[in-house]
């Protein structure tokens, strides 16, 4: 018989983001015109250009550094149903799968693409880092829940009124070349709602090379990494209430 798998029937994961952060690429002005017309079929949608503000923060012995660089523009494609998006400039890309989300191993073949496509385009000196975040929005029953009955991860409070605002970061898991952070935090004040953020990222130059064949075992990692450390986030009562089963 096979391994059994986790499906929840009420899955609370709104975005799942794929990235690749690059040193040096050869960003040129064509680069934007050659990415578009590889995907340009299947992202039709709305394609938008940011621009935003470039900061590097670094810590010395004089305290925090603030360097200002040159800003960067990033370029978004959408899909036509607005479920999938791929992002791209001279220092990342990125790919975004919203909900309904399915599987990792379905979303592989297109994070595949857009990494090797990014890869030949760009050349890049070495990687940065890679990234795999998962978003879930989490609503209890009501305002009077406590929250320790279904996150494993927020403390147990004495018998006060439970806090309006609430966040708390942790450390839950290492993995090859860098870590998993889990972020819970309670959204606002009237809802009894929270996001749970789990972020898998590997440390700045990790020593990988700039092909897919080097990244996706990281990939394949880091996504076993991230579904134990979800689990583990959740106490049995949430899992029930998300209608966790083994298939």
């Amino acid at each position: 018989m096979g391994e059994s798998k986790i499906h929840y029937r009420h899955a609370p994961l709104i975005e799942a983001i794929f990235e690749l952060f690059v040193v040096n690429s050869r960003w040129t002005d064509s680069s934007i015109q050659n990415l578009d017309r590889q995907f340009s079929t299947e992202f039709g949608g709305k394609h938008e250009q940011l621009q935003g503000n470039n900061i590097e923060i670094k810590l010395t012995p004089n305290g925090p550094l603030v360097e200002h660089k040159p800003q960067v523009q990033t370029y978004r494609r959408w899909r036509e149903d607005r479920q999938q998006l791929v992002q791209y400039s001279s220092a990342m890309c990125a790919f975004n799968a919203l909900r309904p989300y399915s599987h990792f191993v379905d979303y592989l073949p297109s994070i595949e693409r857009l990494f090797r496509a990014y890869l030949n385009e760009t050349r890049p000196e070495s990687v940065l880092f890679l990234g795999q975040r998962y978003i879930n929005h989490i609503t209890l029953p009501s305002r009077d829940t406590p929250p320790w009955d279904y996150f494993t991860v927020y403390p147990r409070l004495p018998d006060t009124e439970i806090p309006g605002i609430f966040g708390i970061q942790i450390q839950t898991a290492r993995l090859s070349h860098g870590q998993v952070v889990m972020n819970l935090t309670r959204m606002g004040q009237q809802q009894p709602a929270y996001s749970l953020d789990i972020y898998a990222r590997t440390e700045d130059r990790p020593g990988l090379a700039t092909a897919w064949d080097a990244l996706v075992p990281w990939l394949d990692e880091a996504h076993v990494k991230v579904k134990q450390c979800f689990e583990f986030g959740l106490q049995p009562k949430a899992q029930e209430m998300l209608g966790r089963e083994e298939v």
